[in-house]
């Protein structure tokens, strides 16, 4: 049990010994829900908790430990459990 993670696809030139690499991860514990990849990123995600979390990947970090997390840039508590979340856009110009 861990929170949300970026991983990265490096696939050999050969084709063998494909890989995924986590390239950043938040260290705090929740039980995940539904995820969405916003960007390469940022993350958005839901817990069992009932709330809603946007992770962003930190460039910014002091050692190369500190560029490997996720901060969290917003949440908000809903109060519900979130089983799917799904991007779409909106036909209407707001």
């Amino acid at each position: 049990m861990h929170g949300p993670s970026i991983l990265e696809y490096r696939p050999n030139k050969e084709n063998e010994n494909a890989e995924f690499v986590e390239v950043a991860r938040a260290f705090k514990h929740s039980w995940l829900t539904a995820l969405e990849l916003l960007d390469e990123n940022t993350v958005f995600c839901s817990d069992t908790d009932g709330n809603l979390v946007v992770w962003e990947r930190q460039f910014s970090g002091v050692t190369a430990d500190d560029n490997k997390r996720l901060r969290q840039i917003s949440s908000m508590k809903i109060g519900e459990y979130v089983n799917r979340i799904r991007r779409s856009m909106c036909p209407y110009p707001l």
